[in-house]
This record gives C-alpha cells, sequence and structure tokens, in this order.
C-alpha cells in the first residue's frame, strides 16, 4: 500500500512565500495608474507632474516584480487600435394616427448582471446594426420595433415611419488625455441619422376610405 507524499515545512514555506509576494504585487500593478486610487500612499515631491504617486509606486515596483517574475507589464485591452467610440441606437416610429414612439438600444450600465448575459447577443446585433448592418437588415428590425411598439390595430394605426439615429461619444486616449473615472459619464453629444428611412406605403384599406371620403366631398 503507496502512502500520498507528505508536504514538508519547505514545501509550506516556499508556497507561502509565493502567496506573500506574488498577491501584493499583483495588486499594486492591477490598480488604476491615477491618484485617486492611491490617495493612501505620501505624495512624492514632485507634485508637478501628471499622476505623480501612481508613477512613483509603478517605478519602484516594477524592478521587484521583474525580478521575481510577477510582472504584469504595460495591457493594453483589444490593442492596437482599441474601440475608441461609446454609442447607442435609437429610434423614431411615427404611425399614421399621429402616434410617435420613441426607442432606444438598452443602457448597458443600467443593467443587471444577468440581463446583460440573456441579453449579450441581441445588444451585439443592435450594435452592428449602427454601423455594419445593411439596409435590409435594418428594415427588419425596424419592422420588428413597429410591430413590437404599436397601439392601434385598426388601419389608421399601421406604421409610417422608423428613423434611426446613432448617439456617439469620443472616448480620449488615457496615455494623452488622462483616465476618466468609471463613475463619470461620457456625454454621447455627436448624433447621426442612418439613411436610408424605413418609410411604409399607405394600406389599401386607407387608400379606399381616402377615395370614398374625397368622393363623397366632391359629389353635390
Amino acid at each position: 500500500m503507496k502512502f500520498p507524499p507528505q508536504i514538508t515545512w519547505l514545501q509550506y514555506a516556499l508556497a507561502n512565500a509565493a502567496i506573500v509576494i506574488l498577491v501584493p504585487f499583483l495588486a499594486l500593478q492591477g490598480m488604476p495608474p491615477i491618484d485617486w486610487a492611491w490617495s493612501w500612499a505620501a505624495r512624492p515631491v514632485d507634485a508637478t507632474e501628471e499622476n505623480p504617486v501612481a508613477n512613483w509606486l509603478a517605478t519602484n515596483v516594477s524592478p521587484v516584480a521583474d525580478v521575481t517574475g510577477v510582472s504584469t507589464a504595460e495591457w493594453k485591452l483589444f490593442a492596437p487600435e482599441p474601440d475608441a467610440s461609446n454609442h447607442r441606437l435609437r429610434a423614431t416610429i411615427e404611425y399614421r394616427d399621429g402616434t410617435i414612439i420613441q426607442w432606444r438600444s438598452p443602457e448597458w450600465p443600467q443593467l443587471s448582471c444577468w440581463q446583460r448575459f440573456w441579453t449579450s447577443r441581441e445588444l451585439e446585433y443592435i450594435d452592428k446594426l449602427a454601423y455594419f448592418g445593411t439596409s435590409e437588415r435594418r428594415f427588419a428590425f425596424a419592422d420588428y420595433l413597429a410591430a413590437q411598439n404599436r397601439k392601434d390595430p385598426q388601419p389608421e394605426g399601421v406604421p409610417q415611419r422608423v428613423t434611426f439615429v446613432v448617439e456617439e461619444a469620443t472616448i480620449v486616449d488615457p496615455a494623452i488625455d488622462g483616465w476618466i473615472p468609471m463613475s463619470q459619464p461620457i456625454p454621447r453629444s455627436e448624433e447621426e441619422v442612418i439613411s436610408p428611412k424605413r418609410v411604409y406605403p399607405m394600406p389599401l384599406e386607407l387608400l379606399k376610405k381616402q377615395s370614398a371620403s374625397s368622393a363623397g366631398k366632391a359629389s353635390p
């Protein structure tokens, strides 16, 4: 009968030493390089430099992290050309009875974790419609929105026109303009109407009603 190998005190000590070294350096390197995240640290003498505390700590931590092999270095998500725009899609749905519905794509920060998971593919589909969707795909989505938001089932309540607008905000390069706190919203002040608009022909029932009404008014 073979007994499982026993872990010696030296192995315990080495494992604990690795944890003691690894965890603090990973935590220090993973913190945002902006001064509000380092309020617990002493500010260096030269306070004219942008984010001096973060730079000072990063400079002193990096050599030790390199030697111990736990350095994460600089990591740029989606490099070398990360997404630099924050955009949403909105639609104005006009019906022939005068009803106007304003639809907006979901706001990501306002969704719960479950909603983000459940609607992830739908949000990706809407995101693609803003820039890469063809007219046929946008028209199909316009038909869906018009049907979902229709209030009047009578012929007068049919959709007349759907207009898509892309709302966009440009995200500045943090290496040039500094980091923006996550809690600070970026206003989407740039707007562009997507052409062509989805325009629906007048249904036959309304054409007949208009013709009958015009004939009645024209008769003496």
